[in-house]
């Protein structure tokens, strides 16, 4: 039987956009006020703003899959998480050494815990768990079989079914691992620029 998530569960998924999108105010607030011309605050506030808003699309994707009523709003939203999980992780973390090594947590991330060495038992266990996600999936795996064909829009139905087929349950492990590591992230990287701008606010 498909898993289903409770309605306990999709009140929460609510709340956390919320969450979000404070976070995301507020990060645009204070770009717009310390940030510019700032080089770190502005790598910091990239990168935030990357991860919040991906980790927003993903739990408005989630609701779009979850309140569907038809099987092709089912499989647009599969094929846009898809993309959205795929893209990010890539972006983020990397699938591959030289991805990593280019990555923004690794360079933009990585840059700031440089200078603030004392913060680096909270950006290792991050860096390691997006690591950790991103290595679950393996080339050709079903994740990012989809997100070229939702992509790229192949029309051969034999891809094609696979969205189809993607059940439920296989789509809430894939987020159960991405909030995981996402969550953890985002939260970082908000408090990490938040606190940059307090001391700018400092001293003036």
């Amino acid at each position: 039987m498909d898993v289903r998530v409770s309605n306990m569960e999709a009140k929460g998924i609510a709340e956390t956009l919320c969450g979000l999108q404070n976070m995301h105010n507020s990060v645009l607030v204070l770009y717009k006020a310390y940030a510019k011309g700032n080089h770190k605050l502005t790598n910091l506030a990239n990168l935030t703003y990357y991860l919040l808003w991906n980790y927003s699309k993903s739990l408005i994707e989630l609701q779009i899959f979850l309140n569907a009523s038809l099987s092709s709003e089912e499989d647009y939203a599969k094929g846009q998480l898809c993309i959205t999980i795929n893209e990010c992780l890539k972006h983020v973390i990397g699938f591959e050494i030289g991805q990593r090594n280019k990555s923004l947590w690794t360079t933009e991330m990585g840059d700031y815990i440089s200078t603030h060495p004392e913060m680096k038992g909270q950006y290792d266990p991050i860096k390691n768990g997006l690591i950790q996600y991103a290595d679950s999936f393996k080339k050709g795996c079903t994740l990012q079989e989809i997100r070229k064909l939702a992509t790229h829009g192949d029309k051969v139905i034999d891809n094609l079914i696979k969205i189809h087929d993607l059940s439920h349950s296989e789509v809430l492990r894939y987020l159960a691992g991405w909030e995981k590591c996402m969550s953890p992230a985002a939260n970082f990287a908000f408090s990490c620029f938040e606190k940059e701008c307090q001391q700018e606010i400092n001293k003036r």
